[in-house]
């Protein structure tokens, strides 16, 4: 059981690397309403977040939603970049969801042992991130081409 709380705070780790993402995305859009479309995803990730949480202290378990080194030397690089215009920040910020998909799937496939009441509420975050890219998507095709 108590390896199994590890494999999910390390799941909320990787959440809070993507909150914190797009904290920084919205803090570097220009445009009014892609600052408001960061927000909205950032805000998804937290509400995302918060359940993982909830789901931890369900099981007695204290969330610990450190980052790792890996995961800190990424965020460095994301908060180092600049953008010449937001569609650069938009493309990256779809770059780092489909990786935040690869990573949610390989979790899942490698730790397919999990209780359904762990497994499930983290597809259906993974699956989630799919929403997302359709809608930073459909901002490029709306906005921006």
């Amino acid at each position: 059981m108590k390896e199994e709380l590890d494999l999910v705070n390390a799941f909320l780790s990787s959440l809070k690397m993507g909150e914190l993402a797009f904290k920084n995305y919205y803090n570097k859009a220009r445009n009014p309403e892609l600052k408001e479309l960061m927000k909205e995803i950032r805000e998804r990730l937290l509400f995302h977040e918060q359940g993982v949480e909830e789901l931890l202290r369900k099981r007695l378990q204290e969330p610990d939603s450190s980052l790792k080194f890996k995961q800190k030397i990424v965020l460095v690089m994301v908060e180092n970049k600049s953008y010449s215009e937001d569609v650069y920040l938009v493309l990256d910020a779809i770059d780092a969801l489909s990786k935040a998909i690869k990573g949610g799937v390989t979790f899942l496939y490698t730790h397919g042992e999990l209780d359904d009441e762990l497994y499930n509420p983290l597809k259906e975050i993974v699956n989630d991130y799919d929403n997302l890219i359709v809608r930073l998507k459909k901002y490029i095709d709306e906005e921006m081409i």
